[in-house]
């Protein structure tokens, strides 16, 4: 800002400067002339000469004083611009660098708490008869019964056949040594496995029949080598069974026990 509008101060400063130079030149010419007038010329000033005329000397000696004052006040100013430049300049080169302060480092992010799952409650075995006791109807479709009970709490309602828990340790003759015997597993290996739909036991057995693989044969629902039947929901049950068979399925379960009757697992 500062550099402009010295710019503008010297620039007019120096045509005024011209101005008056040209003026000092005019008058000193003037005078010059007056100067190598002849002396017998008593007349000039009183037969016509301008009325300025004796004014000469004296203007051309006042102006070139103002010029020389004028010339002495912009040296002067000239001086003094030079040196605030100059300062500014200096203070500018030795004023410190304030360093940036460093940005701060992000607070460390504590990691969430880990929450335990929630476990499962445990099913208490013995609290749920009297409930499906409560429950009991003479029919009940697979929806019905799916929404009436869970699936691990159907499960827990698979009655076990007392006859499972008689230890039994069938011996087999080694072929290659006929006079020693092995022990077989105590597991049972099935063979022939089947299913079997509940829907399908409604409809070929009376209320309150008990149902396992030779009953099962008898009527021809399954083939008379079959030696592993698995029960699974399907459509209606409107009758109290026995089913005392190898496997269930919860939907099956839930079905049989719904509507008064066993699932009863059997080896």
């Amino acid at each position: 800002m500062l550099l402009p509008i010295a710019g503008w101060i010297s620039l007019i400063a120096s045509a005024i400067v011209l101005v008056e130079i040209i003026i000092l030149c005019i008058l000193y010419r003037k005078l010059l002339k007056k100067t190598k007038a002849p002396k017998n010329e008593t007349l000039y000033a009183a037969a016509g000469a301008p009325v300025g005329a004796a004014l000469l000397g004296p203007a051309f000696t006042v102006c070139a004083v103002l010029l020389i004052l004028e010339a002495v006040f912009y040296l002067w100013l000239i001086i003094r611009f030079v040196r605030l430049l100059k300062d500014t300049v200096d203070d500018a080169v030795q004023a410190p660098v304030v360093p940036a302060e460093p940005e701060p480092e992000p607070l460390p992010q504590s990691e969430p708490e880990h929450k335990p799952e929630p476990q499962p409650e445990p099913i208490d075995e013995t609290a749920p008869v009297a409930e499906v006791e409560e429950l009991v109807r003479d029919a009940i479709t697979i929806s019905e019964a799916h929404d009436a009970l869970s699936d691990e709490f159907a499960l827990h309602l698979i009655e076990e056949d007392p006859t499972n828990d008689i230890p039994v340790e069938p011996v087999a003759i080694d072929p290659a040594h006929p006079g020693e015997t092995q022990p077989l597993s105590a597991e049972p290996r099935y063979k022939n496995k089947t299913i079997i739909n509940v829907d399908t036991l409604s409809e070929n057995f009376d209320n309150y029949s008990h149902i396992n693989l030779d009953t099962l044969k008898a009527k021809g629902l399954i083939p008379a080598k079959t030696d592993f039947v698995k029960v699974l929901g399907r459509g209606l049950l409107d009758k109290h069974l026995i089913v005392e068979l190898q496997d269930f399925s919860a939907d099956a379960v839930k079905m049989i026990v719904l509507t008064g009757g066993h699932a009863i697992h059997k080896k």
